[in-house]
């Protein structure tokens, strides 16, 4: 039963970092665990310095969350 216990816990309190980066190296860490974490706003910029805003976080355990600011629209 104490082995079960500590699996248990170490399950549920074990966690990764990713590290997601731009071109200019800014980089915001994101923790994947079993507990959601907060989002981070990111701009995302291309060679012309045009940007779009997402949003990147861990939704869930192992799972990782990237979204668009509201009402983008791509043109091409």
């Amino acid at each position: 039963m104490a082995v079960k216990s500590l699996m248990e816990l170490l399950e549920s309190r074990d966690s990764s970092i990713i590290n997601i980066t731009s071109i200019s190296n800014v980089v915001i860490p994101v923790w994947l665990n079993s507990k959601p974490g907060r989002m981070h706003r990111y701009w995302l910029r291309n060679d012309l310095n045009d940007s779009v805003t997402i949003w990147v976080g861990a939704t869930s355990r192992n799972t990782l969350g990237l979204y668009l600011e509201n009402d983008v629209v791509f043109r091409f």
